[in-house]
């Protein structure tokens, strides 16, 4: 079985949940992780079950991801390939916007949720509350996943001092706050 991994770029504890996934992937069956590439929640997931000694399957959006975003998951040694093929050419940069080549990343997203059984979310917030966001990568990539497989486990990687895993489904109700 394996798991993919979605969350945040900016992580505000990281040392922490680096530790909470590595501990995750010694006590659960999850032989590979599917992470794309991405810095913060991505690059501590892949760090994360590379160190607890499990696969990974990197797939970036496309070939030149790593140098819009320079800290990605640089790999040097790591099996990767890219969601979709793009032109070599120098004007990259301008078709990245012109030709919105960077909606590459919502077709990673559905290609780890396709090559994955169970799904990890990295984050401050409640992925029930993120599913329900107008914008952001993670809240895509939960409402395509919740479309595609509701009843799928996500195990919630809490972004905190005391970082824990906490199990859901996104076919679970949403978290209510209540206002006085």
């Amino acid at each position: 079985m394996d798991i993919m991994c979605t969350g945040h770029r900016e992580v505000s504890f990281p040392q922490e949940v680096y530790q909470t996934v590595r501990s995750f992937f010694w006590w659960n069956d999850y032989q590979f992780g599917v992470a794309g590439g991405a810095e913060g929640a991505d690059t501590i997931f892949a760090e994360a079950t590379r160190d607890a000694g499990h696969g990974l399957n990197l797939i970036y959006p496309n070939q030149y991801y790593t140098q819009i975003y320079p800290q990605s998951y640089k790999t040097y040694f790591l099996k990767y390939r890219y969601a979709v093929e793009r032109p070599t050419c120098d004007d990259w940069r301008e078709r990245w916007h012109k030709e919105r080549w960077w909606t590459d990343n919502f077709v990673r997203n559905r290609q780890m949720i396709d090559e994955s059984d169970a799904t990890m979310v990295i984050s401050p917030r409640n992925p029930l509350d993120l599913v329900l966001e107008s914008k952001g990568g993670t809240a895509s990539c939960l409402k395509d996943l919740r479309k595609k497989d509701p009843l799928r486990k996500v195990f919630w990687v809490t972004d905190e001092y005391e970082s824990k895993v906490i199990e859901m489904k996104l076919s679970d109700n949403p978290q209510l706050e209540l206002f006085e």
